[in-house]
């Protein structure tokens, strides 16, 4: 079976920098420490966490192996299909309000949303059922 290309291990933390960052400038806005567009602050924030769950969900565990990759592959298929539901029954829910990049940003902020609900919690009962 040919293997998925994964990232080195390091890009976990340097996902979880950009995800903090991500934290960071959500609280900054909140308390008007930075001055910016509502628009622009929701496309930089979407683009940041985006970013940032993009190289957590693709990068290599220390310990990875074929249960692993396993689970990462049930956990995109799982969320992928979730995603499909989403886009399907998003236009009927926002009908009068329908933009395509926002509905893509959201679907995409859902796709890893579920992902890491799906990853997170298989490889958890696997840790439970080792112990």
């Amino acid at each position: 079976m040919k293997q998925f290309p994964l990232l080195p291990n390091y890009f976990i933390k340097i996902g979880a920098v950009a995800f903090l960052l991500t934290i960071i400038f959500n609280f900054c806005y909140i308390f008007e420490v930075i001055s910016i567009s509502r628009n622009g602050f929701i496309s930089l924030n979407t683009s940041f966490f985006l970013v940032s769950a993009l190289m957590l969900s693709l990068a290599r565990v220390k310990n990875e192996n074929e249960q692993t990759r396993k689970f990462r592959l049930y956990a995109w298929k799982m969320s992928i299909t979730c995603t499909f539901f989403y886009i399907i029954v998003s236009p009927l829910i926002d009908y009068g309000n329908f933009h395509i990049l926002m509905t893509l940003q959201k679907a995409l902020f859902f796709m890893f949303i579920m992902y890491f609900m799906y990853f997170l919690g298989l490889n958890s009962k696997i840790i439970k059922l080792k112990q």
